[in-house]
């Protein structure tokens, strides 16, 4: 065998052992699951912390946090925020490149329009509406608590803005679009047990989603109506869409 052809059979041999341990590597990952994930990326560097319609009075944002460790890899949570009343009503989380990350956000971007806070805004922010909602005895979205971990060790009592949950001083429910009658009616008849049926508000929906209805989008086609279990095929990967509404 020639010099040439020993350095090639060496260069083909190495990059097989690089390919295959990528593999191990992505395979534990997956197996230990998303609370590995989430614990895993506390401790690294907040890449992302921002808020849609931060300006407006609207009670329905998206906040999101993302954290980036020294090898590009991505770790994020995206959770929509009901101020009004049920405080998160969904969650979504990533786990990816820093380029899939971008691209993930850039597609989010053009459905909300996000402004830059610090991490602290964000957990304040979510853990308020949680602890509002929770107040009346509703519960956030199934997954809220795997994703908390996100939050790491930041302290929601050094961000001084203070928000304001409610409209007009007491709950205001706003039946989303995939909500059947059965979760309608539970809602509201937990709301009148604990503030009194005189002490909320609601808007329900006439017939079908409107057409201005708030959208939830993560730019992969998985929106408040489906449920995403598995994982994605490539290798930016929404783990996975728990959804309360």
């Amino acid at each position: 065998m020639s010099r040439n052809e020993n350095r090639r059979r060496k260069k083909l041999e190495s990059r097989k052992r690089r390919s295959q341990e990528k593999k191990k590597v992505a395979a534990r990952r997956s197996s230990l699951g998303i609370p590995y994930a989430m614990k895993l990326a506390a401790s690294w560097p907040v890449m992302n912390a921002m808020v849609s319609d931060i300006e407006s009075n609207a009670g329905m944002k998206v906040a999101l946090l993302a954290r980036k460790n020294a090898a590009g890899r991505v770790v994020g949570t995206v959770f929509l925020v009901d101020m009004y009343c049920l405080g998160v009503k969904n969650v979504k989380l990533f786990d990816g490149t820093g380029s899939d990350w971008r691209s993930y956000l850039e597609a989010m971007s053009e459905q909300h329009d996000f402004t830059t806070v610090e991490p602290e805004y964000v957990c304040k922010l979510v853990q308020g509406s949680v602890a509002y909602a929770k107040s009346f005895g509703l519960s956030p979205a199934p997954d809220y608590h795997r994703a908390l971990p996100i939050f790491g060790d930041l302290d929601p009592d050094n961000c001084l803005t203070e928000f304001e949950f409610g409209d007009n001083g007491k709950p205001l429910y706003i039946a989303g679009p995939y909500e059947d009658e059965a979760r309608q009616m539970l809602i509201m008849d937990t709301l009148a047990r604990s503030v009194g049926e005189s002490n909320f508000d609601f808007v329900l929906p006439v017939a079908g989603p409107p057409a201005d209805d708030f959208e939830f989008d993560d730019g992969f086609g998985i929106d408040e109506e489906e449920d995403s279990d598995g994982l994605d095929e490539a290798e930016v990967r929404v783990i996975e869409s728990a959804e309360n509404s």
